[in-house]
């Protein structure tokens, strides 16, 4: 019997172009046409690559590597991850009415915030980033993800995402990375698997709350822990 992966589909409000939004924030890959997002699913009980696609304005999640509430929280991160799980009604709007604002709009195509696929990973990448170059950043990332984690076969094409935090605890020392960031990661798994770094979790609490609770992991002050709210949870 031939298993088919879950889809999900979404009609935007607002103008959307997703082929425009994957030019941002390093570009996701393309597999089979379809662009690719791979992430451990929050919940952490297992990876997940959704597939993306648009065609007369609707999109399209192929879920691959999770199946039931799985899939369906994954095909809910990838809409968070391009600002899509937000009513975009009023974006156009906006624009009309601040010309400045609407210049901007029309140069970036209506271009929507691109974000990490949750905050654990924000937080992750804000710590593996810190007083290191964006490229060299990324790379280690990546490596983190293909060494790490369990890989999600979509057709011919294997793809990683960033390692779940049960996997993230399980490494000691990563080439590129200090003990004292190797720590911090730790510490930020540690959190994640506790429940306090959900999206929704994050989302629910007052904003001051929210940022003094992540400024309680080590490393993350003022500016990471906004950037955790701000591109991580999407507020």
């Amino acid at each position: 019997m031939t298993m088919t992966n879950p889809l999900f589909r979404t009609a935007p409000t607002g103008p959307f172009d997703l082929a425009n939004q994957n030019q941002y924030f390093g570009g996701w890959p393309e597999v089979d046409g379809a662009v690719a997002m791979t992430f451990p699913v929050e919940g952490w009980r297992t990876s997940a690559a959704v597939l993306l696609r648009q065609e007369d304005g609707v999109v399209t999640g192929e879920v691959h590597g999770a199946s039931g509430a799985d899939a369906e929280k994954a095909w809910h991160q990838a809409l968070a991850a391009i600002s899509l799980d937000f009513d975009g009604e009023g974006y156009a709007e906006v624009g009309r009415r601040d010309p400045a604002i609407g210049k901007l709009q029309q140069q970036y195509r209506h271009l929507r915030p691109s974000l990490f696929h949750s905050p654990y990973e924000a937080a992750a990448g804000f710590t593996i980033g810190h007083r290191i170059q964006v490229n060299q950043a990324r790379k280690i990332r990546h490596q983190m993800a293909e060494t790490g984690s369990e890989a999600v076969v979509v057709g011919n094409t294997t793809l990683h995402g960033f390692p779940r935090p049960q996997q993230l605890l399980t490494m000691d020392d990563f080439t590129g990375l200090s003990s004292v960031k190797v720590e911090r990661l730790h510490a930020i798994a540690e959190a994640a698997l506790a429940g306090w770094l959900d999206r929704d979790r994050l989302r629910a609490m007052p904003y001051e709350d929210a940022l003094a609770r992540l400024e309680t992991l080590p490393g993350i002050g003022p500016f990471f822990s906004q950037g955790i709210l701000t591109r991580g949870a999407g507020l």
